[in-house]
């Protein structure tokens, strides 16, 4: 098997974790891991770990939007968006179900407690909230760029205290209303 970045690197036999078998590159450092290898530690690593929130400091992630081909099965590998604060992609194979690793994505997953939640990642759900992270993320940058960072974390602050006021209406009311004194 050929490493789907570099295309030419063969992919030697290796470990991610105890009784996690994949097969590395020693160009690109990324793994492979096979969709029933996967599986099976899945089932041999016992009960889903909570997700830390905080990544692992020095814990970063390699992406790149070419589409790779499958290294077993040479099918074109589908991307998937990791979400929960990541903000690289996962490359799975439709065909035989592996899943390609760029340099550090499984470090990052592992120190996140993620790991043991990559089948989850390739569903709808999933996919669905990784895309509201997304489109969420890509708003406030937005905002910051238009407000600038200090008006724009001073305009959530008023949000906040107005969405718990027990006058909120009555206060929009009057903050929207051109001349709410003119009578």
């Amino acid at each position: 098997m050929n490493c789907p970045v570099c295309q030419s690197e063969a992919l030697v036999e290796s470990s991610l974790e105890e009784n996690l078998s994949s097969f590395a590159c020693a160009n690109c450092e990324g793994n492979w891991i096979r969709g029933r290898e996967y599986w099976r530690w899945l089932e041999r690593h016992g009960h889903n770990l909570p997700e830390i929130t905080e990544p692992a400091p020095g814990q970063s992630a390699a992406e790149d939007a070419v589409t790779k081909p499958c290294p077993e099965c040479a099918f074109t590998m589908f991307k998937y968006k990791v979400g929960h604060g990541l903000e690289f992609h996962l490359d799975q194979c439709m065909g035989c179900k592996g899943i390609w690793f760029d340099k550090n994505e499984w470090e990052t997953l592992r120190a996140r407690n993620l790991h043991d939640d990559i089948h989850a990642l390739f569903t709808a759900p999933w996919q669905a909230e990784a895309s509201r992270e997304d489109r969420k993320r890509r708003l406030e940058q937005m905002y910051i760029r238009k407000f600038g960072a200090e008006d724009y974390a001073e305009i959530k602050k008023v949000r906040g205290w107005l969405a718990e006021h027990r006058y909120k209406h009555e206060l929009l009311a009057y903050l929207t209303d051109p001349d709410p004194l003119n009578v």
